[in-house]
């Protein structure tokens, strides 16, 4: 298919987790991302982790990380190169996603242009970006919260490099330096 090299999909009823992404290669075979999930993870008080470590990947056009359903908790996205047009995305259909004790630390994202490095557009909560370079001249290096609320976000020591056609939201929740 054209959703991603790794795809994680479940029925909302379905429960999956303690996932081990590691040391792949990905090259752009008209995939739309490299890990691609849409799946009902965990309850909020229960994290099932997903690990996402020391991965490459070239997806033009597309992302690395796409995540679209299911209430993501406890993923760790750590010690990537990616070339694409996203770096990290997590995304929702719903009205009320939550995607909570999130880690994405020491990746380098190569964008092109007008994409995003990091992109959490719902409501977040205890959330490390981390020590991340973000090379390119993407439309914002690092979104977070745009069509939810935004909580214990904290995003420190990363690299941006390029100019953003836009900016990092700010957020009383979200601290930076």
């Amino acid at each position: 298919g054209n959703r991603g090299h790794v795809c994680i999909q479940t029925q909302n009823t379905a429960l999956v987790g303690n996932i081990t992404i590691k040391g792949n290669q990905f090259y752009d075979t008209n995939a739309t991302s490299a890990v691609s999930i849409s799946a009902k993870l965990a309850a909020l008080s229960t994290p099932w982790p997903i690990s996402i470590h020391s991965n490459q990947a070239t997806i033009a056009g597309g992302n690395f990380i796409y995540a679209r359903d299911g209430d993501l908790n406890g993923v760790s996205i750590c010690d990537n190169i990616s070339y694409s047009l996203r770096g990290v995305w997590f995304s929702k259909t719903t009205t009320s996603p939550t995607h909570s004790n999130t880690v994405i630390h020491g990746n380098i994202f190569f964008l092109e242009g007008g994409g995003y490095g990091v992109i959490l557009s719902e409501n977040v909560a205890n959330v490390s970006i981390k020590n991340n370079i973000i090379n390119g001249a993407p439309h914002t290096h690092v979104q977070v919260g745009g069509n939810g609320s935004a909580a214990g976000v904290s995003v420190v020591g990363n690299d941006f490099v390029g100019t953003p056609t836009s900016r990092v939201l700010n957020d009383a929740s979200i601290t930076h330096s």
